[in-house]
């Protein structure tokens, strides 16, 4: 058997594996009409009107129709987006409160 060929049906079966696994993690007991059942908040670290912030309000308009709920988006500009970074990470993970994530969670660490 060459390398190649091996390589493939290892890929193959840990996918296989992987699939299997996922199917067996799920709940049974949930279903998918309990959510949403109340409006989505969703954090833009941006000031209103930037581009950033025009991109995620375009996304989630189309989220919104699709889900057939309200998400709601609230701006947290300020101190390099890390304000609104801080609301997300602290907020009740019940995936009530999403947000947006641009470069800056990377250059604020970096500027310190």
């Amino acid at each position: 058997m060459l390398r190649g060929e091996r390589n493939e049906k290892l890929f193959k079966i840990t996918l296989i594996i992987c699939c299997v696994l996922t199917l067996l993690s799920f709940d049974k007991k949930v279903e998918a009409a309990e959510y949403p059942s109340k409006p989505i908040n969703f954090i833009a670290p941006l000031e209103a009107g930037s581009s950033g912030e025009i991109l995620a309000r375009l996304l989630v308009q189309k989220a919104s129709a699709f889900l057939g709920n309200p998400i709601i988006v609230l701006n947290k500009p300020g101190a390099g987006s890390s304000i609104g970074y801080r609301e997300i990470y602290a907020a009740k993970p019940d995936g009530y409160t999403i947000g947006m994530s641009t470069v800056t969670i990377v250059t604020n660490k970096l500027q310190a």
